[in-house]
């Protein structure tokens, strides 16, 4: 009895130990399998930490070069407003002295047209005032030859005939656009009424006695007097 009492504690004893034994082993296994994944997760760990570590100096570096970037912009942009407002100064700078330059052109011009316009206005009147003394002077010579024989000379009359403008349509010995002078004194006698009759009509025009071209009348711009004076030297044509 004794011995197989024995021999059940002998057993039991060893099969203590080699469960000892075995969850040792297992503890051991357990750590050596513990070992890697720790590793493994300092190493992921470190991998993160690093991956992270690198992300934020991308990130710090990429926000540092946008700050420079922003800086550059507003730096360019100031320095393109401040050539646009100095280009929009010196053009409006550039027009004022263009404007003024031809106002005082302009002002010269006109001061010189005016200028222009007076000495031509004060030229006209001093040739219309000697053209009217001439006129004046010629008319009172020939009144005076009239009235001393009576009928001008062929180069007093021919010159108040040229005067009073009658060579544009009459001639002494021709045909123009009106009959000449011999043939009106050829028609007419000389007398009172074929005097009063020429007079009449040199004065006032008419049309049909010698064609269809009409006489313009010669009064009041050529004086009754010359017109007399005209119509007796052609009377005296015959």
């Amino acid at each position: 009895m004794r011995v197989y009492q024995t021999a059940f504690w002998v057993l039991a004893i060893g099969l203590a130990l080699a469960a000892c034994s075995d969850k040792g082993a297992d503890k051991e296994a357990a750590k050596a399998a513990a070992e890697p994944a720790e590793t493994v997760a300092n190493t992921v760990a470190e991998v993160k930490e690093s991956v992270s570590t690198a992300v934020e100096e991308k990130v710090e570096q990429a926000q540092q070069a946008a700050g420079e970037i922003a800086e550059k912009t507003g730096e360019l942009t100031q320095a393109a407003k401040e050539n646009l407002t100095e280009a929009t100064q010196t053009a409006s700078e550039k027009t004022a002295e263009v404007v003024s330059a031809t106002k005082e052109i302009a002002a010269e011009k006109t001061e010189a047209a005016k200028q222009a316009v007076s000495a031509t206005k004060e030229v006209v009147a001093e040739k219309t005032e000697a053209a009217k003394q001439a006129v004046t002077e010629t008319a009172a010579a020939l009144a005076a030859k009239a009235s001393t024989s009576g009928v001008l000379s062929q180069d007093d009359a021919l010159a108040l005939a040229k005067k009073s403008g009658c060579l544009s349509c009459h001639a002494i010995d021709k045909k123009l656009l009106g009959p000449a002078w011999n043939e009106v004194a050829a028609k007419y006698t000389d007398d009172a009424a074929s005097r009063g009759k020429l007079i009449e009509a040199v004065a006032k025009g008419g049309k049909g006695v010698w064609g269809n071209v009409a006489m313009p009348a010669q009064a009041p711009r050529v004086s009754e007097a010359e017109i007399a004076q005209l119509v007796d030297f052609i009377l005296s044509l015959k």
